[in-house]
Formats: structure tokens, C-alpha cells, sequence
């Protein structure tokens, strides 16, 4: 994860904690919440809800920063240039499958 991310996540894991969410502004509530990966959906009032009930939990409140803090690495085969763009045309090529026999009496 970029420092930035984890960073803003930090910032509003102490807004969550030291301020009142209802007093702030929906577009603020929505980004907290994105940020938290939580649902982003209602009105004003049910967001800072949401909120407000993260900020009654502590424990919720680490876990959720925790979860989006980790970051994951996968290791490939194929070297960084030989990797394809993910806009790439992307085909099914059945002869590398193995063959199988089915014997169709039973």
C-alpha cells in the first residue's frame, strides 16, 4: 500500500475519534467511509451513523484501518516486461489443457 493511503486512513481514524461526524459534510462522511471500505449509500444522517458507530467502537474502528493498511504481493514467473497490460486481448488456448479420457459406459 502507498504512503498516502495509509496516511489519509490515519488522519481519519483521529477525525473519527477526537471530532463529531455530524457535524461534518456529506462528501467528508463518503470519503471517510470509502477510505474505510464501507458502504458509501444513504443520507446524510445514515452515514454519520456509520461513522459515529465506528467511533463508539474502537476495536472495529483498528481492525478496519488494519485490514486496509495490508498490503499483498503475489510472485510470477514472467518478468515485469513480459507481464501483459491488463487491456489485453486475452484468449483461450485449449491445447494447453490436458487431455482427458472419459469412457462414456458406466
Amino acid at each position: 500500500m502507498n504512503e498516502s493511503k495509509a496516511e489519509s486512513l490515519s488522519i481519519f481514524k483521529e477525525k473519527i475519534l477526537n471530532e463529531d461526524p455530524n457535524s461534518w459534510s456529506s462528501d467528508l462522511l463518503k470519503k471517510c467511509l470509502s477510505q474505510l471500505k464501507l458502504s458509501v449509500s444513504g443520507s446524510k444522517e445514515e452515514l454519520a451513523k456509520r461513522v459515529c458507530s465506528l467511533k463508539q467502537n474502537p476495536e472495529l474502528l483498528n481492525k478496519l484501518t488494519e485490514k486496509q493498511s495490508t498490503a499483498y504481493s503475489f510472485k510470477t514467473s514472467l518478468g515485469k516486461n513480459n507481464i501483459p497490460p491488463p487491456e489485453a486481448p486475452w484468449t483461450d488456448d485449449k491445447s494447453q489443457y490436458p487431455k482427458v479420457w472419459c469412457d462414456s459406459k458406466f
